[in-house]
């Protein structure tokens, strides 16, 4: 699981998502997994247990892009 940082405008899991997509990576998000499926706080639910280890570096950079994207995007 990540806990994403609280910034002044959060973006939605689904931009989120979508940027990650873009970028070549996925994620569950948090609210999926919530009772009440509240999306707050944001979070996302990472799963590499199929993935090469030597990937993950480059999985943690491409979600940071998206992160980073989306984040500009709202501001």
């Amino acid at each position: 699981w990540i806990r994403l940082p609280l910034v002044s405008r959060p973006p939605s899991e689904t931009e989120l998502l979508e940027a990650a997509i873009a970028e070549g990576v996925s994620f569950d998000p948090g609210s999926q997994f919530r009772p009440d499926g509240s999306p707050w706080p944001l979070c996302a639910r990472v799963s590499f247990s199929l993935s090469d280890p030597s990937t993950f570096d480059e999985g943690a950079r491409r979600l940071a892009r998206a992160w980073s994207h989306v984040v500009q995007k709202a501001a």
